[in-house]
């Protein structure tokens, strides 16, 4: 009894868990696909890697505020998918290197909204009228979250989803909210009626997407983050 009460105890025990990889239902980067197994942008790579690094791993779909509440402050071995870094983040957890690169935001605004062609980002938040919608604890990249910060009173906050935050712009319940262009056509697609009451807007000076990564609990273990990273770079 001893002994197996000395071998639950070695550090080797507790890295043989499975990897818990959380996933959102947010086509193209991740979702569940007709085999009921996850797939998209983020998930490919990542599954390549995967099988290069022979890691034990689980595939869960779990809400974004959920991911964030088990990465910081849970004690499992837990990873979301597809995370911006941050240095506010990286204090609480552990980052790999980029799995994927967006392409730059578009603005999406109803399709009533008269605008000045390809406006900037900064231009939209100065007009408070027609707020920001931004999802809570979400990044949107270094230079738009400083331009967020610098105009809070253009910004209303959400801890919903995207195609409800679209709904919430399409009934005029927010003035805009920022869109990936990859996911842009599936979320329209997904309103119903409510996509006539929309259009994209390509914003001005638009610089290269932020990069997205796996955001793990502190108990996932460096070691294990620099094996993954190793076999990410050989995609």
């Amino acid at each position: 009894m001893m002994a197996l009460g000395l071998l639950a105890a070695l550090p080797w025990v507790a890295a043989a868990q499975p990897l818990m990889l959380h996933y959102q239902e947010r086509p193209p980067f991740s979702s569940t696909g007709p085999d009921g197994q996850p797939q998209g942008l983020l998930i490919e790579p990542l599954k390549r890697a995967l099988a290069r690094s022979d890691i034990d791993h689980r595939w869960l779909t779990t809400p974004s505020q959920r991911q964030m509440a088990l990465i910081q402050h849970g004690q499992g071995l837990d990873c979301g998918i597809g995370w911006l870094y941050t240095a506010e983040r990286e204090a609480l957890g552990r980052f790999s290197r980029p799995i994927y690169r967006n392409l730059p935001f578009q603005a999406l605004v109803r399709s009533d909204r008269v605008i000045a062609a390809a406006p900037s980002a900064a231009a939209l938040l100065a007009d408070a009228s027609q707020p920001l919608l931004a999802k809570e604890g979400y990044s949107y990249g270094v230079s738009i979250d400083a331009l967020i910060q610098s105009q809070p009173a253009a910004v209303q906050r959400t801890s919903t989803e995207s195609v409800s935050m679209a709904r919430m712009v399409a009934a005029g319940r927010a003035g805009w909210m920022l869109i990936s262009p990859e996911e842009s056509e599936p979320l329209l697609a997904s309103l119903g009626t409510d996509r006539a009451a929309l259009r994209l807007v390509t914003l001005a000076g638009g610089e290269p997407g932020s990069t997205r990564h796996l955001y793990c609990n502190l108990q996932v273990s460096a070691a294990l983050i620099a094996r993954l990273d190793r076999a990410l770079a050989k995609r």
